[in-house]
């Protein structure tokens, strides 16, 4: 008899295994073994044997690679992108450095899989599909991503982990596909982290109103990435303390808000806390310890190489100390270079007014003010959705709800800051005018003028 379960069996075998009762009916299917049946050209071989039924799995075809997850950096201070958050002491963070090298994987990924051809020849049709085998999946925004199956929920259903998010969502088997061997080369981007320091502020669990103020408090890294300090390394897990945009801390922000309290068991919290409330005197004292330190070199001769090692790598110790201190404590532009300018462009239906937001020397539009300019799009923000269905990525600012500049946003009168209720967004997105023009002129709508327009405007600017 080949091995296998007889089909009386299959049921029982089922349940021990996947934990949930195997109910046929339910799915439409007569019995056991018609639902078995549309699965013989999956993952089921079925055997009839003289005494009963045999069901057994296909060989395994599926790909048994691993990807090494992201190394992080010695250093104590580094910049972060916000993936995936559970709640503050369970979520995913990126290094920023690897940023781009991500996104650049992500279009080759998608560009790849999008094609008819390779997604077919990648199917898990026959394939012995299990914990850690990595896999390509879609998300909502119907985007492919890397991924590493947790699980088998049930004969239809895999429970995936997003490599370089840290989402987990449950993914239908005939959505997945085998991950080609090219996309291997990247080590996984999401980093399991945790904020230092931090207690959900009342009983043991944490509240979704925590978990979504520190969702708020962290939108848009991927634009400007956070400072993060490494407070501890335990295992695979980072606990860190985060900066945002405003040198301020986001653990302590939480803790003033009633939504954490401070772990007292944290042995590094205190004195931490401490040296945060006064960092200037902390750098002034480092800066007059490499100073001595030097001194002690240079009175040393040639042969106390031990000594002169280790002066010279507690004086380096400080000194990356004092950068850290120095780009914890580093202030943003307050918005006085930020101006809304009004002016009037020519399009392919007539004349329009738009509003030009100059940041820095740079001057940006509003994604709804460029679609705005489209008239077959019948005054729907269809920017963004454009250009990854075409799958470009141009520079973007967002400005966030709160900002100092989104201020200036609103007295400027620029569109696309309301939803069609009329209440305020979050976060508004503008595109550089510098790449609008050759985009607009892809476009199959009539855009031909109005991207030589903002290529005359351009000039002006």
């Amino acid at each position: 008899m080949p091995k296998g379960v007889c089909l009386a069996d299959f049921q029982e075998a089922y349940l021990e295994t996947v934990g949930s009762h195997l109910n046929p009916t339910m799915l439409g299917f007569e019995n056991v073994e018609t639902l078995l049946k549309v699965l013989t050209e999956d993952v089921i071989q079925l055997d009839y044997d003289v005494d009963d039924i045999v069901v057994t799995l296909k060989a395994d075809k599926s790909s048994r690679a691993t990807i090494p997850t992201q190394e992080v950096p010695e250093d104590n201070l580094v910049q972060v992108v916000v993936g995936e958050i559970f709640y503050p002491t369970k979520l995913y963070i990126q290094l920023a450095a690897q940023y781009d090298k991500l996104n650049e994987l992500m279009d080759l990924l998608d560009m790849f899989y999008a094609q008819d051809n390779n997604s077919s020849e990648l199917s898990l049709a026959g394939c012995e599909v299990g914990e850690g085998d990595l896999v390509a999946v879609p998300w909502t925004d119907n985007m492919w991503y890397r991924g590493r199956v947790m699980g088998v929920k049930d004969l239809t259903t895999l429970r995936v982990f997003y490599l370089d998010y840290g989402s987990v969502a449950d993914v239908k088997r005939s959505s997945a596909r085998l991950l080609a061997s090219q996309f291997l080369y990247l080590p996984a981007q999401a980093l399991l982290t945790k904020l230092s320091g931090l207690l959900p502020a009342v009983e043991r669990k944490w509240t979704s109103a925590s978990t979504g103020r520190l969702s708020q408090l962290t939108r848009n890294s991927h634009v400007m990435g956070l400072q993060a300090i490494i407070m501890g390394r335990e295992g695979g897990k980072l606990a860190i303390w985060l900066i945002d945009k405003e040198g301020v801390g986001i653990n302590e922000t939480l803790v003033d808000e009633g939504l954490a309290r401070y772990d007292q068991e944290d042995s590094g919290l205190q004195k931490f806390l401490g040296n945060r409330g006064d960092l200037d005197n902390e750098k002034k004292q480092l800066e007059k310890d490499v100073m001595q330190l030097h001194q002690e070199v240079m009175k040393l001769n040639g042969d106390e190489e031990e000594k002169i090692s280790y002066l010279l790598k507690k004086a380096a110790d400080h000194t990356r100390r004092i950068q850290q201190l120095e780009e914890a404590a580093q202030q943003p532009s307050n918005g006085c270079d930020f101006i809304v300018e009004k002016v009037s462009i020519t399009t392919d239906w007539g004349s329009s007014d738009i509003h030009l937001v100059k940041d820095g020397g740079v001057s940006w539009l509003a994604s709804a003010e460029v679609s705005s300019l489209v008239r077959e799009w019948r005054g729907w923000d269809l920017l963004d959705r454009r250009l990854r269905s075409k799958h470009l990525q141009l520079d973007k600012l967002v400005v966030a709800n709160g900002d100092a500049k989104w201020d200036i946003l609103v007295r400027g009168e620029v569109e696309g800051l309301r939803d069609k209720e009329g209440k305020m967004k979050d976060d508004v997105s503008l595109y550089r005018l510098d790449s609008l023009p050759q985009v607009m002129s892809s476009f199959t709508e009539n855009c031909k003028i109005t991207a030589s327009s903002l290529s005359d405007l351009l000039e002006l600017c």
